[in-house]
């Protein structure tokens, strides 16, 4: 479900640069979005703070 919701934000994401004439490939925006999940998520477990992937 996690997985899901994750591409589905990031086609979303995707689909507004497009939308507004930001050339971007998926790849690019799809690994630039994962590194920066990535490093929330560890600054996340770093400072003690509960994962809500909801949030």
């Amino acid at each position: 479900l996690a997985q899901a919701l994750h591409r589905n934000v990031m086609l979303e994401n995707y689909q507004n640069l497009l939308s507004v004439g930001i050339p971007v490939s998926r790849l690019d925006l799809i690994s630039l979005l994962a590194k920066k999940f990535n490093l929330i998520t560890h600054q996340k477990i770093h400072n003690g703070e509960k994962q809500n992937i909801l949030k």
